[in-house]
């Protein structure tokens, strides 16, 4: 039996999980095109592709936040898989959206602009390229969109409202596209990593004001991220968890990776709010 033919599109691929996973799935034989906004970061992912030998790995330029390149990036990879989109045999589109950064900050010192910056990135984002893709895969009865999210989506933290908001957000638009498309043979899975050894953690943006009310807070957050780099997964993990949602048959909504993936889930799901509120208040 020929084996199916698996296409991946990945967004944020030009560092960390989104990088990982492109050149890991491209080795493992899918067609695999890795997206992303930054032009050293195609120049350098194409230069190793060559390297590599991967002729399957197809590097293009994209912002999630442009609906104008979203929709030449779709209209390239359709043009360019054209006869096996209309062929008897459809292939496999799994669509991963990575791409994404943090903002860190004391809700009160934060501007809206960065909420709103944040969510353009981190959900809109996500959004418009699923939905560039749905057609596709409900016409073909077949198809995977991984959604990268976080342990934050689960539970929120200090500091972490923006990135919260974002991540709260992405996950209950994919539990509710799952319910939609699944009747379409379509699964929206949500990968939940806690900290992860990647450049994402220079993407973040914290700016600490000199004089702030929340400097305690901000201590004591050093000091968790400290030891939060010590249980860190590392991208591979991450990126094994993507190939398990793409090769099976009925992916699962949530999958968590990582000490603090399954302590935010533990957390969400049984920990008292009187006992979480206490920790918070007394740290």
């Amino acid at each position: 039996m020929k084996e199916e033919y698996k296409i991946a599109i990945i967004t944020g691929a030009g560092s960390g999980i989104g990088r990982d996973a492109a050149l890991y799935l491209a080795q493992r034989g899918y067609c695999v095109y890795a997206t992303m906004r930054r032009e050293e970061h195609i120049h350098t992912l194409k230069a190793e592709a060559q390297e590599q030998g991967l002729g399957n790995l197809h590097v293009l330029p994209l912002d999630v936040t442009d609906e104008h390149q979203i929709d030449d990036v779709r209209d390239q990879i359709y043009g360019e898989q054209e006869q096996r989109f209309v062929s008897g045999a459809q292939p496999l589109l799994c669509l991963i959206n990575n791409a994404g950064y943090g903002v860190v900050g004391a809700s009160e010192e934060l501007l809206l602009a960065d909420y709103r910056n944040q969510m353009e990135t981190n959900f809109f984002g996500a959004i418009a390229v699923s939905k560039a893709f749905l057609p596709v895969m409900r016409e073909s009865q077949k198809g995977r969109i991984i959604q990268i999210s976080s342990g934050f989506g689960r539970v929120g933290a200090p500091l972490m409202s923006a990135y919260n908001a974002s991540k709260f957000a992405l996950e209950g638009f994919s539990e509710a596209l799952r319910y939609e498309m699944l009747p379409h043979n379509v699964f929206i899975s949500l990968v939940e990593p806690g900290p992860v050894s990647t450049e994402f953690n220079r993407k973040i943006t914290y700016d600490r004001p000199a004089n702030s009310p929340y400097n305690d807070l901000y201590k004591r957050a050093d000091v968790a991220a400290s030891a939060g780099e010590r249980v860190a997964s590392t991208a591979r993990d991450v990126t094994k968890i993507i190939e398990k949602i793409c090769e099976a048959r009925y992916p699962s909504l949530r999958y968590e990776v990582g000490i603090g993936g399954y302590l935010a889930k533990i957390s969400s799901q049984f920990a008292p709010q009187d006992l979480v509120e206490g920790i918070y208040r007394f740290l």
